[in-house]
């Protein structure tokens, strides 16, 4: 299970507004983003990348912030899970 930010019904527009706003933050040095990406397997189109995971780490706007990261979100397809 994971903790969503989003409640049903779900809003395409909520959604897409929070992650503007999440991918703005790395360039304020609030946050970190890592996405991790692979290739999709053969017959489902070249060129095609699936989203294997991604994790979010705050970054405290402190002076020691550069040096710590709190995992905020961390979540893993569940087709790369256990491997």
């Amino acid at each position: 299970h994971t903790i969503t930010n989003f409640t049903p019904p779900l809003r395409r527009a909520a959604i897409v507004e929070q992650w503007v706003e999440r991918v703005a933050d790395p360039v304020d040095g609030k946050r970190m983003i890592f996405m991790v990406s692979v290739d999709a397997p053969e017959g489902e189109g070249q060129e095609q990348k699936r989203l294997a995971g991604y994790v979010v780490l705050f970054r405290p706007l402190t002076e020691t912030g550069p040096f710590r990261g709190a995992v905020e979100k961390l979540l893993v397809s569940p087709d790369f899970r256990r491997r």
